[in-house]
Parts: structure tokens; C-alpha cells; sequence
């Protein structure tokens, strides 16, 4: 995924659980990046979690900014992130708690995609993961009925963006990363595929910029 982001000035990280893929991501960007990591959860829900105190101490003495309560639908009008902007913005697993439910999750992509340009750099990247078959695209295998996919292409123009690129996220390059919570899988089994990289991550840039 870092592959995707080599002039990044300034990312910013949403949904974070334990905050381990945000210590793996800031071991591999050049330290003068400037990287936000945030989470959903509260700083006490972020405490419970497996060594998420740990991961949260680390990326601060790395200099990362850790935020908390921090809504991914609602950044253009989050007060810690006033007036910042990013060259990079990733959103890891999106999903509603609870039951999946595919018309709500489509509706947590549009919300963020009209969000998250706001705080977009003119040349900025909007990266999401996904398990691969979910989002809809025809990169994804397996190929679904458009119905039965979050179509986050089309999530993604409600936010003038639009897909650019795919590439396979690769677990095992990040080794602080630990997958927390059931956000792929009903079943239990996202642990199993982010270890046989069965996730897509998806780029999307603003429609103005890519000619």
C-alpha cells in the first residue's frame, strides 16, 4: 500500500482499531511525512483492545498524531483536523457495526467520500481497503451482481473521485498489523484472509485532477 503514497507530504488514517497498522505504516514512510492516525472508538474502548495502549504509546514517540472519537464521515467538520489537509488519506475495513448490512455500508462509502475530498490535497489519493468481491469493481474476484456489492466506485463520485488503481494488500509486509474485529467477514475469518491476501486496495483521485 505504501507504494501508492511515495510523495506523500502529510497522511491521514481512519478507523484504526488497535492502531497497529498506523505503527506498521509509520515504520515504512520517510519520517518527515506527517501522519494523523485516528480512530472511531474512544481512547478508553482503544485501551481495551490488544496492545493498543502500546501501539498508540509508539506511534507518539514516533511523533504521530493519535486522535480519538473522530467520525470518517465527518472529517471536513472535525475540530482537530481544522484546517489540514493530505496528500494521502487511507480507510482500512469501512463498515457499519453490527450485521453487515450492504445498503448502509454503501451509504458509510458516500458519506466519507464527500468527507474525506474536503481535506484532500489538489494531487491527493484516496486509498480503501476492502475483501476482495466486496466493493464491485472489475478488478474484484470473485465477480459479484452489482446489487450485491457496496459499488464503491459509484460510492466514490459523490465525491467527484474515481477509481485509478488496484493492488493487493499485503499483510505480511506490515508486521506491527494485526486485524482486530470481524469488519470483513461475518464469520470471524478476516484474520485468515488478510494472511492470504485476499484484500483489494482500492486508489481513488478527484475527477478534476486526472486527465
Amino acid at each position: 500500500m505504501d507504494g501508492l503514497l511515495p510523495s506523500c507530504r502529510s497522511v491521514l488514517l481512519l478507523g484504526e482499531g488497535n492502531f497497529s497498522f498506523a505503527r506498521s505504516l509509520s515504520q515504512k514512510l520517510n519520517p518527515d511525512v506527517r501522519v494523523i492516525a485516528t480512530s472511531f472508538e474512544e481512547e478508553a474502548a482503544v485501551w481495551k483492545r490488544e496492545n493498543g495502549r502500546e501501539n498508540v504509546e509508539a506511534l507518539r514517540e514516533r511523533g504521530v498524531t493519535c486522535l480519538f472519537g473522530v467520525d470518517a464521515t465527518k472529517i471536513h467538520v472535525s475540530p482537530p483536523l481544522e484546517g489540514q489537509s493530505f496528500d494521502g488519506i487511507i480507510f482500512n475495513f469501512p463498515h457499519v457495526p453490527g450485521k453487515a448490512n450492504i445498503a448502509k455500508n454503501r451509504d458509510l462509502l458516500r458519506r466519507f467520500f464527500q468527507s474525506c475530498v474536503v481535506k484532500l490535497t489538489p494531487v491527493g489519493q484516496v486509498l480503501v481497503t476492502l475483501c476482495n468481491g466486496q466493493g464491485g469493481t472489475p478488478a474484484d474476484q470473485p465477480q459479484r451482481e452489482k446489487q450485491n456489492s457496496w459499488q464503491v466506485v459509484d460510492m466514490a463520485t459523490y465525491g467527484d473521485l474515481i477509481l485509478t488503481d488496484t493492488v493487493s494488500f499485503q499483510a505480511g509486509e506490515y508486521q506491527e498489523y494485526s486485524a482486530t474485529g470481524y469488519r470483513c467477514c461475518s464469520n470471524g475469518q478476516q484474520v485468515k484472509r488478510v494472511r492470504s491476501n485476499l484484500l483489494a486496495v482500492l486508489a481513488f483521485n478527484t475527477a478534476y485532477f486526472v486527465k
